[in-house]
């Protein structure tokens, strides 16, 4: 089993399944996570990060799937075919995926397939530029240590550190962003798969009222039937009352 090309890139275009029903990918899980639940009255929830093989992307497993987790048939590295799934967009262009049918796709093989990238950092800063391997230079024999060309090179060891931190801290601040978007995403996944649920037992309600009308419908025309078979009997038995009656009766004046 292989996994399908460029899966990951076309489930982050849609909008889910109902774009094309027909699209059933083969990804890899390369990450599974519980999420704990802050409100307490959702149950547990399962990070699982799909990969294929060139991108990777964030995804939550809806309540109902949680069993795969347990059986085994959702871990690492294993394959699976995503039957059925919604594309939520968040702030700053983030995507996550909500997972709502799969199945296991072959075996597992134990190791991830090619070193997939985070499609969602790609889409927003552009795909890496090409790797350059440098020329190789001959080393050449440099000043004398505590000279001042060395001092100088400390200064700009100095700055290159500060400016390290500065992007670390840029890098935490849009972790921060990325968690509370992601936090507001999985309640509005919650909010969809608890309406998709009402309607399914508003429907289950509409046909079961439907077949009790339909079986209450039938008896009331198998009582019609009898009442109009008792009818045409009682007719006919005083019809042949009366023609004997007449038969009986002797003429007047004689």
């Amino acid at each position: 089993m292989s996994l399908t090309q460029n899966a990951i890139s076309a489930m982050f275009r849609s909008a889910g399944s109902i774009d094309d029903p027909a699209f059933i990918p083969t990804v890899q899980v390369i990450h599974v996570k519980k999420i704990g639940d802050r409100s307490g009255d959702v149950g547990e929830r399962w990070k699982v990060i799909l990969s294929d093989g060139t991108h990777h992307l964030s995804s939550l497993l809806a309540i109902q799937l949680n069993s795969f987790v347990h059986n085994g048939t959702v871990t690492q590295n294993c394959f699976l075919k995503i039957n059925e799934f919604i594309i939520n967009e968040m702030g700053h262009g983030q995507k996550i995926c909500i997972l709502l049918g799969l199945e296991p796709a072959g075996r597992n093989p134990g190791f991830r397939v090619g070193m997939p990238v985070d499609i969602n950092r790609e889409s927003r800063v552009g795909p890496p530029p090409p790797v350059v391997k440098p020329e190789r230079q001959t080393k050449k024999a440099g000043p004398p240590r505590n000279t001042p060309q060395n001092l100088g090179g400390l200064s700009e060891g100095s700055r290159e550190i500060e400016a390290g931190k500065k992007r670390l801290t840029a890098a935490q601040s849009r972790v921060s962003a990325d968690s509370a978007a992601f936090e507001s995403a999985r309640q509005m996944a919650e909010m969809a798969v608890k309406n998709r649920d009402d309607a399914r037992s508003r429907l289950d309600e509409s046909r079961k009222e439907m077949k009790d009308a339909k079986d209450r419908l039938e008896e009331a025309e198998e009582v019609v039937a009898v009442d109009d078979s008792d009818s045409e009997g009682e007719g006919a038995g005083s019809k042949r009352r009366k023609t004997k009656r007449r038969k009986t009766c002797p003429s007047p004046g004689w």
